[in-house]
């Protein structure tokens, strides 16, 4: 089995943005200056078992004091690696 990848992601409007570890909350944050982040954290993107993946919001980011939403945001990441 795949082992998990963990990924950063800040939500834009109704938008998630998903980026490596190695950058910012806020540098991401600073892409989108006309919009305000609603949420921010991290994901964890895996196997289901059953060929399909499982994307799992948590945490929050330190650079914006922001936490994540896990139950709204579960579903967009739905949408988004679907």
């Amino acid at each position: 089995m795949t082992p998990p990848v963990k990924l950063k992601y800040i939500k834009v409007h109704n938008d998630i943005v998903m980026f490596p570890e190695s950058v910012s909350h806020a540098d991401m944050a600073s892409r989108f200056p006309s919009q305000s982040v609603r949420s921010a954290g991290f994901v964890q993107i895996a196997s289901d078992g059953n060929g399909g993946v499982v994307a799992t919001p948590y945490g929050e980011s330190n650079t914006l004091g922001i936490s994540s939403d896990p139950d709204r945001d579960a579903a967009l990441l739905r949408l988004v690696i679907s």
